[in-house]
């Protein structure tokens, strides 16, 4: 979608959603003078993830098949499967009702 950054070497399963204004990044360790020439490498988001707007993927992370990342959440470590996270840092919402709704539920 618009305004959508994603990096290279940004894996990206099928039947995925990323909304508006997601970044991703690939480069660790970028310091005043530039990148420091270490190996970048982006983020995998598993089959059906589906990342809200304004969320950020730190680079290496993994998003699991069928999680959700909340709006604005900065992903810094990696989400499980079926997992829901949020907030900076993005944590898992642990509640009952809480839970990735897939489209063969509906």
């Amino acid at each position: 979608m618009d305004l959508t950054h994603i990096t290279g070497d940004t894996q990206i399963g099928d039947d995925v959603f990323i909304s508006v204004l997601v970044a991703t990044t690939n480069e660790n360790a970028l310091g005043a003078r530039g990148p420091t020439g270490s190996q970048s490498i982006g983020p995998k988001i598993g089959d059906g993830a589906l990342i809200a707007a304004g969320a950020n993927v730190l680079p290496g992370r993994a998003i699991g098949k069928g999680a959700v990342v909340a709006a604005g959440a900065v992903v810094t470590r990696d989400v499980a499967a079926n997992e829901v996270v949020a907030g900076v840092p993005a944590r898992a919402l642990d509640h009952p009702l809480i839970r990735p709704v897939r489209r063969d539920e509906t």
